[in-house]
């Protein structure tokens, strides 16, 4: 299906495209390269065709998600920190020009082809596309902050969460370990009982969105402005809903659906969006 920004721009069936070709064994610096030369004219491309030099593949969607797919692998290594779920690298030598790129060539492959990077913490992808003053709802920043930490972390810091919620105390035990993990972050309250959800949640809030803020700014000014239409149709919590639906995993798909062949109103429009992405 061809997404609706397509065909509200050009006439695909008329359409040449601009014929770009890239290496597979530096796909990242070729991307960088064609994107600094000809943003203005890439930005425009509906659809947009590319090949691999030396490779005989015709490109119907799937080589151009293949090389966003492979640009943003390089990307992570590059530019990103983390392990399970990552974030922008913040240190003195944070290159701000190939961030900016960074924003075009992201909202770029989602509305050309419905990709995201989906090992990019969604604060980060919400700060991108709806702007680094986002609000962000608080169920949102823990669910993503559990599946940023390690396994182990996020096992004990779950753990401390449900005791609480059911009214326990924290064994002193458990309140050290998260002391340890959340210190680590740059957390400095201590967290107890009554204010454990709070510290987790504004840690979890700096590491997204307030740490590396300069840096989203940076990427969030490179998505072109006709492009961010679309997403201001969506609200944040929608656009979370298409992130895990486009991250499928078995309890994702089952997070998404209410009952067996019920979806909501808002799950219904999740849905829609996923399908003119496809």
């Amino acid at each position: 299906m061809r997404h609706k920004f397509m065909s509200e721009n050009t006439d695909a069936g008329a359409h040449q495209g601009l014929g770009l070709a890239f290496h597979r064994d530096h796909v990242y610096e070729d991307v960088i390269k064609t994107y600094q030369e000809n943003q203005e004219e890439i930005v425009k491309e509906f659809p947009f065709r590319v090949r691999y030099i030396n490779e005989r593949a015709v490109d119907i969607g799937g080589v151009c998600r293949d090389l966003f797919s492979a640009f943003w692998e390089d990307s992570y290594i590059k530019n990103f920190d983390g392990e399970k779920l990552l974030v922008p690298a913040v240190h003195p030598n944070t290159d701000m020009a190939v961030h900016r790129l960074h924003g075009t060539i992201l909202s770029h492959g989602f509305m050309v082809c419905g990709f995201l990077p989906i090992r990019v913490a969604f604060p980060v992808l919400a700060a991108v596309f709806f702007g680094p003053e986002v609000e962000v709802p608080d169920s949102i920043i823990l669910d993503s902050f559990i599946d940023y930490l390690a396994t182990y972390e996020s096992s004990f810091i779950s753990q401390a969460l449900t005791k609480v919620e059911n009214n326990y105390q924290l064994p002193s035990t458990l309140q050290g370990q998260i002391i340890s993990t959340l210190s680590r972050m740059g957390c400095i309250q201590v967290p107890t009982k009554a204010n454990l959800k709070d510290v987790v949640v504004s840690t979890a809030r700096h590491l997204f969105l307030g740490k590396p803020l300069g840096v989203l700014y940076t990427i969030h000014s490179g998505v072109p402005k006709s492009f961010l239409q679309f997403f201001q149709k969506m609200t944040v919590s929608e656009f979370f809903g298409l992130y895990k639906a486009l991250n499928a995993t078995s309890e994702r798909v089952l997070d998404l659906i209410e009952e067996p062949g019920v979806m909501n109103s808002a799950e219904k429009r999740i849905f829609s969006y996923t399908s003119l992405l496809l």
